[in-house]
């Protein structure tokens, strides 16, 4: 175990795949000098300009460029740097790095969106560098018997601190970090509500349209008979976050 940042284990994550495999790089920019919060700092002097590359300002060049490398035979790390900038990539994202296989007789595996959430970075941690965690499994943040709370990315911590508090309560609630959005634990989370009775979905995202909705129709559909209440989301209000103090949304 060793004690790092959220930032941290990423860079080291990235650091492993690309002393593990000489076909994986990065592109993005402003890499070469270290990424724009460090997160690729030392990166380059070790693999070189080659391996660390940096891009244009264009979204949908980065990922045009790192999809045809990826169907030569490549692995590609794309850095978005933002996700509100990876929008301008979803062309290129949705419906061709999302389709290629659909598109060319299965020549590629399928591409992975991973969303580091940037509130985090500085979060520091104990870290297993040799834990193997299999894609769509979820983790027991806390255990409990009376309520279920899913949640995923930040939104699990509050979910803790807020099952801390309700165990003040003599409530025990049981949190599961999904880590996955696509695969999902589905298992995981039909069994927490069949043991508890009740769930809770909390996400940052938009509560309108957001995966929230996903996990709730499929406990709904799955495990009505074992519901106690009904199924209630946590979410934010249909609105975007406003970036001034006068672009704040005042009601009618």
């Amino acid at each position: 175990m060793s004690r790092m940042t959220y930032l941290e284990a990423g860079r080291e994550a990235v650091l492993q795949a690309m002393r593990a495999d000489p076909t994986v790089w990065c592109v993005g920019e402003d890499l070469g000098r270290g990424g724009v919060f460090g997160q690729y700092k030392g990166l380059a002097e070790e693999f070189g300009s080659a391996r660390i590359a940096d891009a244009p300002i264009s979204a949908a060049c980065i990922m045009g460029a790192a999809l045809g490398a990826a169907m030569t035979g490549t692995r590609p790390i794309v850095e978005m740097r933002f996700s509100d900038f990876a929008l301008c990539a979803v062309d290129e994202l949705v419906n061709q790095a999302a389709k290629a296989r659909f598109m060319f007789g299965g020549r590629c595996d399928d591409p992975v969106v991973y969303m580091e959430h940037k509130n985090m970075w500085a979060l520091e941690g104990e870290v297993d560098l040799d834990l193997d965690v299999e894609l769509g499994k979820a983790r027991l943040a806390r255990e409990g018997r009376d309520l279920t709370i899913v949640s995923w990315s930040a939104a699990v911590h509050g979910a803790v601190e807020a099952g801390e508090t309700l165990a003040a309560e003599n409530i025990s609630a049981e949190v599961i970090d999904l880590r996955s959005l696509w695969p999902w634990d589905k298992a995981a989370v039909l069994a927490s509500v069949r043991k508890t009775g009740r769930l809770i979905v909390a996400q940052e995202a938009v509560q309108v349209g957001g995966f929230g909705a996903e996990v709730a129709a499929t406990v709904a559909e799955r495990a009505h008979a074992a519901l106690k209440a009904p199924v209630k989301r946590l979410g934010a209000p249909r609105a975007p976050i406003a970036y001034a103090a006068r672009g704040l949304l005042q009601p009618a």
